[in-house]
């Protein structure tokens, strides 16, 4: 999106909601980041069984991480895009590339490190929990990535669409 082509009360228009949006997924990722810590930290005895299907605590894992990898992108492309960084809608080294490695910095590791943590705390380590955790970030990039293409880029293609 390449804003220069906007007067400065358009830009100053987008760049507010750009603004909005980077901090309310911004919030909606630290939630999701306390959700996960929380529910992964809990003793096995007070976590609902969830053995009615297979399969389903690695479905809760990769839920869990969808949100926390949609938020987290969400949160650097909003950035990105109230910078004025992003000199053109199909430059994918700073409108893709730069969320999905902050995505995969964040979500990776805290991944690997609540494993550890749980194998302390009376639960049990377990590398499919962690591989279900990677394959939810990259579910949350994807759903994010067609967030942006179809909502961002869209509402700020004409001028018109533009309101305060």
């Amino acid at each position: 999106m390449n804003l220069s082509r906007y007067n400065s009360e358009e830009r100053k228009i987008l760049n507010s909601r750009m603004t909005l949006y980077k901090n309310l997924s911004q919030m909606a990722a630290i939630i999701c980041f306390v959700l996960i810590c929380l529910f992964s930290l809990l003793p096995s005895r007070d976590i609902p069984s969830t053995s009615i299907f297979p399969f389903a605590d690695k479905g809760a894992h990769a839920l869990a991480y969808t949100g926390f990898g949609l938020f987290v992108f969400l949160t650097k492309a909003s950035a990105i895009f109230s910078k004025n960084i992003v000199d053109d809608e199909n430059d994918v080294i700073n409108w893709i590339f730069n969320p999905i490695l902050h995505v995969y910095i964040l979500g990776v590791p805290l991944g690997i490190i609540i494993e550890f943590i749980q194998s302390k705390v009376g639960r049990s380590f377990d590398l499919l929990d962690w591989l279900a955790d990677t394959i939810g970030l990259t579910f949350g990039i994807i759903v994010a990535i067609i967030i942006v293409k179809l909502v961002f880029s869209y509402r700020f293609t004409k001028v018109g669409e533009i309101e305060a």
